[in-house]
């Protein structure tokens, strides 16, 4: 398999990598990619590693933290921008998606990293299938950026299952109950196993 082991910014120059196994005794053979990315004249925006809570599937409704990490590769600091966070269920992350959340940021200075985590709710309208979750920051509102095609990263798969939707997640005690406040009746209640 393919794994990222590091991602850093730095000015240049001579850098040691070392791979080591989980053992001092563990010796493998290892195929290694190196990317070196020049630093922009203005500010580039990159969106990388967008993870998830580690499941295969989760449920309409359900409330977790996208986590991803952002970078300004570029010369220049960026100026506010927003962060958009989507779902898909194909491979392209873009406006057509359903929003889940944005926010908007201060900024980032050149030549930076950040790692941002953002709550999200799955939309209780989406179709039982296959889907990813998209992280994409907009272009600074007043700051120069030439490559905006690195702005969009997205998470692995998952599997979006309706069977057993359950609006009040979590309620398994009082102390994370969620609130609610209704009265009457409900027909709609059904019990899940």
């Amino acid at each position: 398999g393919t794994q990222q082991v590091a991602s850093f910014l730095g000015d240049g120059g001579s850098f040691i990598i070392e791979v080591c196994g989980t053992t001092p005794s563990t010796q493998n053979i290892y195929d290694l990619d190196i990317e070196i990315v020049p630093a922009a004249e203005d500010a580039d925006l990159l969106v990388r590693r967008v993870t998830l809570p580690p499941q295969a599937s989760f449920s309409l409704g359900a409330r977790f933290d996208v986590s991803f990490e952002l970078y300004n590769l570029g010369k220049k600091a960026a100026d506010s921008f927003d962060i958009e966070v989507r779902i898909s269920a194909d491979d392209i992350i873009d406006a057509n998606d359903p929003l889940l959340t944005r926010v908007t940021l201060d900024g980032l200075d050149a030549s930076t990293q950040t790692s941002e985590t953002l709550p999200v709710v799955l939309p209780t309208t989406l179709n039982e299938g296959s889907y990813r979750i998209g992280v994409i920051a907009t272009s600074p509102a007043t700051t120069t950026e030439t490559n905006t095609d690195n702005n969009v990263a997205s998470s692995s798969r998952f599997d979006l299952v309706t069977l057993c939707y359950d609006p009040l997640e979590p309620n398994d005690g009082f102390e994370d109950a969620y609130p609610i406040s209704a009265s009457g009746t409900f027909s709609n209640l059904i019990s899940c196993t």
